[in-house]
């Protein structure tokens, strides 16, 4: 069995506090990494939910009406997407040191209040790194971390 690289082997290494975009097709899925082949992102709960119900979101095509921050095996976040690190955020916003990162993320395992505009997997990952609710893909920055 091949060994398992982290993203691109012709990236540099990934290390902690770095964000993973993950790219899922129709969206990018983001994720901190926290070292040890392990990530913080912000996953669906619950389960399938009917595709009318209220306030649902999809992850790689599965609807959840519910979502937490979940700390998990990168490989197991990744499947079969490709995936590369996304710190272009550096750019115009100071970041925390990476140990701060990583503590920023474990402290919010658990419920979240998801919303796609203001409260998405991007925006978690953008507030860890930076202190500031970014989305480039809704193109909103929230302070409601």
């Amino acid at each position: 069995m091949a060994q398992k690289t982290l993203p691109n082997p012709k990236q540099r290494r990934v290390e902690e506090g770095d964000l993973l975009e993950i790219d899922r097709g129709t969206y990018k899925h983001w994720a901190v990494y926290i070292g040890n082949n392990e990530v913080v992102h912000v996953s669906g709960i619950g389960g399938r939910v009917a595709s009318n119900s209220g306030h649902s979101f999809s992850v790689s095509g599965v609807l959840f009406n519910k979502a937490e921050v979940k700390r998990e095996n990168v490989f197991d976040v990744l499947g079969t997407s490709k995936c590369k690190v996304n710190n272009s955020k550096d750019n115009g916003n100071k970041c925390f040191d990476p140990k701060e990162v990583v503590k920023r993320a474990l402290r919010m395992l658990g419920p979240l209040d998801y919303n796609i505009l203001w409260s998405n997997c991007e925006h978690f990952a953008s507030w860890c790194r930076y202190g500031k609710a970014i989305s480039q893909q809704v193109l909103l920055k929230c302070d409601i971390w």
